[in-house]
């Protein structure tokens, strides 16, 4: 035998020829033996494997015994396996390691026989693949990761019959972001571009991500498409004031930039704007503007308040009118009016939206209250004029003790006796205060001599609406129900119509009457008309209605708003 044979590996199922290679004189036979069994004798030295074969039919241990009539000879023995062929399980991946780390690529496969691996490495300047020293195994470590193991590896695979190669990965070395710039604080207006700079080396190239610090949650939080090393903020407002910091990250790791402030300065903003009040004459009031701002120069806000477009200053019960907070005590009828502040830094000015005050003002007199005497049986008329603030109410007083019914600014003592005589006073109260007015009233008595009187007059005759006793023209039924003594001509109360304005300004009509409290059965109906043919009852409810009681009469009023038509009214008596 020139060579002994070896094992062979073959793939299940693949037809294959075996060949040994010896020398001798020609005439040689050969003669294959399997496991101690011949089968047979050929002059060929190849010995073929059908296709179908596998480790049953064909498996086992071999040996060759060579004849020819010089003699013969016999192989070593020599293995025939079958099996299958090479199959990539898990491909390698592309890998990165950082510099002077430790890593690896690994490939797994299976296969029959005894597998072979070689990992190859792209040479880029002979620009073909080249063996890997010691690159024999599934595995291919790397100690210390430099810039001499990058590049393009693959793994070839056999087991004889059968080869494969795994797929094409990149091994690169992987260096951490450093931040070579880092960002810097700024201050800038409100309104411009910021731009925040930054730069991070590190292999492959870093990603960014800015982060701005969260007071409330205590926390840095990403700004959302700030991802590039130059932070970008167009038209910053002061909402963007605040801390900020940047991520660079790539697969070999993360950095953290230092922090840097921006401060963006801006014109006073208003939180709060004066509202507007109401106040009462004498009393105190306050506006307050609540407003923020920062400025280059670290300074507060200059507060200027204007009223009705004129500029304040602290006199005249006006005191803060360079503060945030305008106080007035005590108000007068002047401060009446519109404000408003004026809010001022070194970034610019702004105003705040007006603030309306409206006072109230006291009731004051237009028209004084004087003492009066009159002749016993004469209406005594008190008379005075007051203004001020509605809704202002009137309460007449005599000595000291409040009239029923006397609540305007007029009141009529129809027959006024010498017991009326009095002070008599006059109290206008509002929301602002109160004014008190007093005259003194002196109702002189009739003379004692006799007064001729009438015939005495039986009850059915005083209740005549027919008969007039005293021939002045009015029944004596008008004349007793209105308080007057229908025998006498010189003793006749008519009703009386005048107008009066009231301490807000408007101005009434009243229609007053007396009724005889000692009349029984009869009823009063004031009529109104405005052509004297057509008569109505008049509603109540139209107007005000004032009753003053005084021993057996009572002095009534109706008051209604005055127009511009012309009315007529009378008072019916009705048995």
């Amino acid at each position: 035998f020139a060579v002994q044979p070896t094992d062979l590996f073959l793939l299940d199922g693949k037809a294959a020829n075996n060949e040994v290679d010896v020398t001798g004189s020609p005439k040689l036979e050969f003669e294959l033996f399997r496991d101690g069994d011949s089968l047979g004798v050929t002059n060929n030295n190849k010995f073929p494997v059908p296709k179908g074969a596998n480790q049953a039919t064909f498996g086992g241990t071999y040996t060759v015994k060579l004849t020819n009539p010089a003699g013969e000879a016999t192989s070593n023995p020599f293995k025939v396996n079958f099996g299958l062929p090479v199959e990539i399980m898990q491909e390698p991946l592309d890998t990165g390691i950082l510099s002077g780390q430790s890593g690896a690529i690994e490939v797994v496969a299976t296969g029959g026989g005894n597998l072979v691996y070689q990992w190859m490495r792209y040479d880029s300047k002979a620009k073909i693949y080249v063996e890997v020293a010691g690159g024999t195994l599934p595995k291919l470590p790397f100690d210390s990761m430099s810039v001499r193991d990058e590049g393009q590896y693959y793994c070839a695979i056999t087991n004889g019959p059968s080869s494969l190669a795994t797929k094409k990965v990149q091994v690169s070395m992987y260096i951490a972001p450093k931040f070579k710039t880092q960002p810097r604080a700024l201050q800038v207006n409100e309104f411009v571009t910021v731009v925040m700079k930054s730069l991070a080396q590190g292999t492959p190239e870093p990603s960014y991500q800015w982060q701005k610090y969260d007071e409330g949650q205590g926390d840095w939080l990403d700004i959302p498409k700030m991802t590039i090393g130059n932070l970008e903020l167009k038209k910053v407002g002061r909402e963007a004031t605040g801390k900020y910091r940047v991520v660079a990250t790539n697969p070999g790791g993360s950095d953290t930039s230092s922090a840097a402030d921006l401060t963006v300065f801006y014109v006073p903003t208003i939180i709060s704007d004066p509202e507007s009040q109401t106040g009462n004459e004498g009393g105190a009031i306050s506006f307050t503007v609540d407003a923020i701002a920062v400025d280059k120069k670290g300074g507060g806000i200059i507060y200027m308040w204007y009223h009705n477009n004129v500029v304040l200053a602290d006199k005249n019960g006006v005191t803060g009118s360079k503060t945030a907070t305008l106080g007035i005590d005590p108000l007068t009828m002047d401060h009446a009016g519109t404000y408003y502040c004026e809010l001022k830094n070194g970034i610019g000015t702004v105003k705040s939206k007006p603030a309306k005050l409206t006072l109230v003002q006291k009731p004051y007199v237009t028209k004084e209250l004087v003492d009066l005497t009159v002749p016993e049986g004469k209406t005594a008329n008190l008379v005075a004029g007051i203004r001020g603030s509605g809704p202002i109410t009137i309460q007449w007083q005599k000595d000291g003790v409040e009239i029923l019914g006397a609540i305007k600014t007029t009141l009529s003592l129809r027959d006024a006796k010498p017991s009326d005589s009095g002070t008599y006073t006059l109290v206008a109260s509002n929301a602002a205060g109160s004014l008190t007015l007093s005259a003194l009233l002196t109702v002189q008595a009739a003379s004692t001599a006799p007064v001729p009187s009438g015939n005495v007059l039986s009850s059915a005759d005083l209740k005549s609406a027919i008969l007039d006793s005293d021939g002045d023209g009015l029944s004596n039924l008008l004349e007793y129900a209105l308080g007057s003594d229908p025998t006498r001509h010189d003793s006749t109360f008519a009703p009386a119509t005048s107008t009066l304005t009231s301490p807000e300004g408007e101005t009434f009509v009243s229609f007053s009457y007396t009724e005889n409290l000692a009349v029984r059965g009869i009823s009063y109906q004031v009529e109104i008309s405005s052509d004297l043919l057509s008569w109505f009852p008049v509603d109540p409810g139209s107007g005000t209605v004032s009753r003053i009681g005084r021993g057996n009469y009572a002095d009534v009023t109706y008051y209604f708003p005055a127009s511009t038509s012309k009315y007529f009214f009378r008072v019916r008596i009705s048995e």
